[in-house]
């Protein structure tokens, strides 16, 4: 996924660091592969990790300037959009797949009865679990 950000005039070494839910961080801060695009806009790919809801931005230095996107939308596209597997029996027999088709982004378990005790096994589900 790309991310950008617009400081407007400022110069700066810009860095980024994903939070979660809870306002830590799923990521620490890091300036690993943003671009100046110039007049003050900043990108980077960025590898989403599933805890990420949010995207903070950061000037750098003794007195930063923060701006903050909220990444839960694109979370939601990633379900909605990607390439999903039920592969019978085991742990983790539901996936979801980054936009490439082949990396995992989230994994979970998958039931054939309500209360979670049968594995999927090539029939119907009733029951899927928290991905994660």
């Amino acid at each position: 996924m790309y991310l950008t950000v617009d400081f407007g005039t400022i110069s700066a070494t810009v860095g980024y660091t994903l939070k979660n839910a809870a306002g830590g961080d799923a990521q620490a801060r890091t300036q690993t592969g943003v671009t100046d695009l110039g007049n003050g806009m900043y990108g980077v790919e960025v590898d989403l990790v599933p805890a990420a809801v949010a995207v903070k931005w950061d000037t750098g230095g003794g007195a930063p300037i923060f701006a903050h996107e909220d990444l839960v939308a694109e979370q939601n596209n990633l379900f909605l959009r990607n390439r999903r597997d039920l592969t019978q029996g085991g742990a983790n027999n539901q996936k979801i797949y980054r936009d490439d088709g082949v990396a995992v982004y989230m994994q979970g378990n998958a039931y054939q009865d309500q209360a979670g005790g049968v594995a999927y096994a090539g029939k119907g589900v009733e029951r899927t679990d928290r991905l994660g």
